[in-house]
């Protein structure tokens, strides 16, 4: 984590769990600062709410699925090579970061995302709709609405995900053992 102390770590990382565990709504600084193990007034010390720690907690998140997309994106030009590329980076993340991106699915929409955390979310919406369209201009993938293409994407990574941080199974195990019928 860039710019951080090693609390502030802690904190970001015992928020990731509390709110993938409990929820935001229902989750309290508290239980963050217990599982830190940090006062609750070190949490107030770097974030003035729970709200900061939200966004906090989804922009980190969000930059390193975004920075991880973004090299895949960027490191070959032929469509279908970046799709290898962008699939194998995105399992690797789900296998990396589940309980992350569990709540990253949870929180995509939160009323309480300030502005920072609404345009870094746009970002990477942004850069998966240029990839789609590059796809469907050189005939790799169908052509349809892209909302329609970023939904069943985001859909998809969502439940493997979710099934990942539910059963603790190792995304990239199961999808070695498991050959698709």
């Amino acid at each position: 984590m860039k710019n951080t102390t090693d609390k502030q770590e802690r904190i970001i990382c015992a928020a990731i769990d509390i709110f993938a565990t409990t929820g935001y709504a229902a989750s309290n600084v508290p239980s963050i600062a217990k599982a830190a193990d940090v006062s609750v007034g070190s949490i107030y010390h770097y974030f003035k709410n729970k709200q900061a720690i939200l966004n906090a907690v989804f922009q980190h998140v969000m930059t390193t699925f975004l920075e991880s997309i973004s090299s895949s994106l960027d490191s070959a030009k032929e469509t279908r090579v970046v799709f290898g590329k962008l699939f194998d980076v995105t399992i690797n993340l789900i296998d990396q970061n589940t309980t992350a991106l569990h709540f990253i699915y949870q929180n995509i929409f939160n009323v309480d995302l300030d502005e920072d955390s609404k345009h870094l979310r746009s970002q990477v919406i942004d850069t998966l709709t240029d990839f789609l369209n590059a796809g469907q201009k050189s005939q790799i993938f169908v052509k349809s609405n892209v909302q329609a293409q970023i939904a069943l994407l985001t859909g998809s990574l969502s439940m493997m995900a979710n099934f990942s941080w539910i059963g603790k199974i190792s995304i990239i195990k199961l999808l070695l053992t498991k050959p698709l019928s």
